[in-house]
């Protein structure tokens, strides 16, 4: 048995230190020892020449190891150094774009008028002209919208929708008897990228109060965020409407739907299964969602999956399409537990804007956005909670796209055609009772962008409406209100001129009511 075991571990470390030598290069000196070809020689010779062998197998298994790691590292740098690169590059463009930029472009703090004197008689201001007798909400209102489209009658009609935590899209209608062609008024308005486009609403029932056609309810009661109008010619009515919040997914439901108070006709899920934040309707049939991190870009005609996904370095809170193909979009970031996760597992958490809030402009037909830019450089002035978010809106003017960002008491406009400057940057608005003023709610008026509402809070017990004018500097003019207006959205007037504008609001308790724009006056 004894000589069978030696004879056996002879032949066994005869092969391996032949297979070691030949496949890995040990050197000649790891040789089977003159004892282990004897006979006689100690099966404990063979035992120890194997052992021997196992560890110096061991080593060159660990330097492959650490050769692997050295290759990986160097492929890791490599990388890191491609993205340095990519970023030194976007800095050099937006540098030029910055030098490029006219000096005398921007009004800072200092060129704003903060004086009582801002809010004589000469300014312009919105006075209320009607208001619901009813409430239509019992809850917070957290969006409205409003579009042109042609009634039953053939005679054309401004129509709005709000959107509410209580779960409910509530839709509104206003006759007028002269308004020159149906188009929608939200973001979906392919000719001139505005709201209101061209249109006009002729003088006379302009402070008519909206009526009520419509109520859309969420399937198991979850909140709606938004809710946009979308112009679909050629199906009945000459519109949809979509609806997103607490679901994982945005509603559709069609004209023909929501006058009968019917369920949703169709539903997309975001791809994230996630609810979306915000809606932008972009015509003919498609739409755009802020989800977590991420816009996603979707067409009605293929509810299975989005066409498109836009990331982000930060939560998308707010979206607007000024004109066709641009889209902006507001990121901040999100104290969702959720959210940060998606953010820190996405390729975008090495953004040099990750952790800030920024604006971000998309050219829908190019691969990557054409710029991003911060939406506020300090921590602004005012109570900054949730009832104080960041807001972003747009308007498409002659002067091009106008941007605008309120944030606690601070705001900034940037004309983005011009420059990625801003165009004004105002630390802390002025209010004419000398009150800390917190933003609550924000529209451009979109005809021709000269006009921005602001809703309110003024100090701890003080509430109402700021109306801007950016006629030359940025003037403004207020009028009081009993409750915080938290939306706001500008209607159809009789003609383009910013005096004949007109508002309709939704306060904190969910009543609506209406203001028109006019000289302001020591009786208004």
């Amino acid at each position: 048995f004894c000589s069978t075991l030696r004879h056996s571990n002879m032949a066994a470390a005869t092969w391996l230190g032949t297979s070691l030598a030949r496949d890995t290069g040990v050197p000649s000196s790891l040789a089977p020892p003159p004892g282990l070809e004897c006979e006689h020689s100690c099966a404990q010779h063979a035992d120890e020449y194997i052992d021997d062998l196992a560890h110096q197998a061991a080593i060159l298994f660990q330097q492959v190891q650490e050769t692997h790691k050295a290759e990986a590292t160097r492929a890791r740098r490599a990388v890191l150094t491609h993205r340095l690169q990519v970023l030194e590059r976007l800095g050099t463009a937006h540098a030029r774009l910055l030098a490029e930029t006219r000096n005398d472009d921007a009004l800072t703090f200092s060129d704003v008028p903060v004086a009582p004197e801002l809010f004589d008689e000469s300014r312009l201001a919105v006075r209320p002209t009607w208001s619901l007798e009813e409430k239509t909400h019992m809850d917070k209102v957290n969006s409205l919208d409003c579009m042109v489209c042609v009634g039953s009658s053939g005679t054309n009609k401004a129509i709005l929708a709000s959107s509410s935590e209580d779960g409910t899209v509530v839709l509104y209608e206003q006759d007028w008897s002269e308004i020159s062609h149906p188009t929608c008024m939200g973001s979906s308005d392919t000719k001139s990228g505005s709201n209101f486009g061209g249109n006009v609403v002729p003088r006379g029932d302009g402070s008519q109060a909206p009526v009520q056609f419509g109520i859309l309810c969420s399937e198991s009661g979850e909140p709606f965020h938004v809710a946009r109008f979308l112009s679909m010619p050629g199906v009945e009515g000459g519109w949809v409407i979509l609806a997103a919040g607490g679901m994982s997914s945005v509603a559709l439901w069609t004209a023909e739907a929501a006058a009968k108070f019917a369920g949703a006709d169709e539903y997309f899920p975001m791809a994230q299964a996630a609810p979306a934040n915000d809606l932008a309707t972009l015509a003919p049939s498609s739409f755009a969602a802020a989800v977590d991190c991420s816009v996603q870009i979707w067409d009605i005609t293929l509810p299975t999956r989005p066409l498109r996904t836009l990331p982000h370095p930060e939560a998308v809170s707010v979206l607007r399409l000024p004109q066709p193909n641009l889209l902006l979009s507001l990121s901040c970031p999100s104290t969702s537990e959720t959210v940060r996760k998606v953010s820190s597992s996405s390729d975008s958490n090495s953004d040099i804007y990750s952790g800030q809030t920024s604006v971000t402009v998309w050219d829908l037909r190019a691969s990557r956005f054409a710029c991003r830019f911060p939406a506020i450089t300090q921590t602004p002035g005012g109570n900054r909670d949730v009832d104080s978010p960041t807001l972003m809106d747009a308007a498409s003017c002659t002067g091009g796209p106008l941007l605008a960002v309120a944030a606690g008491s601070s705001f900034r406009a940037w004309e983005l055609r011009h420059a990625l400057r801003p165009l004004l940057d105002c630390e802390r608005l002025p209010s004419s009772n000398d009150k800390a003023v917190t933003v609550t709610a924000m529209h451009l008026e979109p005809t021709n962008g000269k006009l921005v509402a602001l809703g309110c809070r003024w100090g701890s017990d003080d509430s109402g409406v700021l109306l801007g004018n950016f006629n030359g500097a940025l003037q403004f003019g207020d009028c009081p209100t009993s409750r915080v207006p938290l939306a706001l959205c500008w209607t159809p007037a009789h003609s383009a001129k910013a005096s004949d504008a007109r508002l309709a609001v939704f306060d904190e308790d969910g009543w609506f009511f209406g203001f028109d724009v006019a000289t302001n006056s020591k009786s208004s």
